[in-house]
């Protein structure tokens, strides 16, 4: 009786670490995907109002980068390509995210995010 409740313990054990392990994995995954989705917002927002404002290459890239590390996005400068102007205004960026898992060394999720944007006329 006391290998059964011994076993049993373990196997408790076992599903709790699977359990909180796919929760964490989750919870990194889902939190990378709403800060890629508010900054796929921003840049449209962006690209459509510098494009009528006649705003400088330079100025969007500042912006884009700034709005990458408010959200906790280690997206470098030259990852963000701006070309154009006005109505012929583009963005695009690429940047990866790492999910680990506290106490471990290596990376558990890798995913790449990529983005462009074009200036398009609202009707």
């Amino acid at each position: 009786m006391a290998e059964s409740t011994r076993s049993q313990r373990a196997l408790l054990l076992f599903w709790l670490f699977v359990i909180v392990f796919a929760g964490y994995l989750s919870y990194g995954y889902i939190r990378a995907k709403m800060r890629d989705d508010q900054l796929a917002s921003y840049l449209d927002y962006l690209v459509q109002s510098a494009g009528n404002e006649n705003r400088p290459a330079g100025q969007v890239r500042d912006l884009v980068a700034a709005k990458a590390a408010e959200l906790d996005l280690a997206i470098p400068v030259d990852q963000i390509r701006v070309s154009g102007a006005r109505q012929t205004l583009r963005v695009s960026l690429s940047y990866d995210v790492d999910i680990r898992f506290p106490g471990l060394e290596r990376i558990l999720v890798h995913r790449a995010f990529d983005h462009a944007v074009a200036y398009h006329e609202l009707r």
